[in-house]
């Protein structure tokens, strides 16, 4: 009775995830070590998705919902400070997009509504304020 029982949990947490159709895709670097996790439901993203850099340290964290960015998008730099914050809605970015150095000093800020350019600016690091525009941002490839 207890083996039966046994081999009935065992398959219920074997296959539950293909009957739910929710899995998590591990891609490796060459080493072995971790460079991203990201989980499926059939074949569209949900939830969170983690990038690393070689050293196993985070480097990237994006939201999904129903296959789309869905909202914030941060990435680190390699010390562990944020170097940039995205908000999506619908896999277009919408809100504040705020940029840091390798520091951790604010140094970029740019609006976006509904995926459109609205204005941005860039700091110094005495922290003055000058506006920016989208074509220096895509020269940048800050945006696409």
């Amino acid at each position: 009775m207890i083996r039966i029982l046994f081999l009935y949990i065992f398959f219920i947490f074997l296959f539950l995830p293909i009957f739910l159709n929710a899995y998590f895709v591990t891609k490796k670097y060459p080493n072995m070590e971790i460079k991203s996790i990201t989980e499926f439901s059939g074949i569209k993203k949900i939830n969170i998705e983690k990038f690393f850099y070689k050293n196993n340290k985070l480097k990237k964290i994006i939201n999904w919902s129903n296959g789309k960015k869905n909202g914030k998008e941060i990435t680190y730099w390699n010390n562990g400070n944020i170097a940039v914050i995205k908000n999506y809605r619908n896999n277009k970015l919408d809100g504040e997009v705020i940029g840091y150095n390798y520091n951790g000093i604010k140094n970029l800020s740019v609006y976006f509504n509904n995926g459109n350019f609205i204005n941005g600016f860039s700091y110094n690091k005495e922290g003055k304020k000058s506006k920016i525009s989208f074509e220096i941002l895509r020269k940048l490839n800050f945006i696409k």
